[in-house]
């Protein structure tokens, strides 16, 4: 059975190629982890029992422009968002051993601007 979530876009000050104050990007990692806990539970309501042991997860960036993005930066962005699944019971970790990604892709969908998560 696949789950499509859509979740928020990450803020700017997760993205690996910005520099802020620590305490800024903590604020911010704390505040999209809540953001795709929410975004999970909305959707799928309270946990519906244990979590798969292994999950795959396709992530889709549906962007607003074709302006060219790297997507390893994309990815690294959505870190605290996969934590935010596991504290929704969606994923039981986001480590290897739980969690298999599938290669990450860009989508163009004109004034859209969000990330498109299928559990497998």
């Amino acid at each position: 059975m696949d789950l499509v979530l859509r979740l928020p876009w990450p803020p700017k000050e997760l993205s690996p190629n910005v520099q802020v104050h620590w305490g800024t990007k903590k604020r911010a990692t704390a505040q999209y982890r809540q953001d795709c806990f929410l975004a999970a539970r909305e959707a799928f309501g309270p946990p519906f029992g244990p979590a798969p042991a292994l999950v795959t997860a396709a992530v889709v960036f549906v962007v607003p422009n074709r302006r060219r993005r790297d997507l390893d930066n994309a990815m690294a962005s959505i870190k605290a968002g996969f934590d935010g699944l596991v504290d929704a019971s969606l994923l039981v970790d986001d480590s290897s051993e739980h969690l298999r990604l599938a290669a990450p892709e860009m989508r163009y969908e004109k004034g859209e601007r969000y990330v498109e998560v299928t559990l497998t």
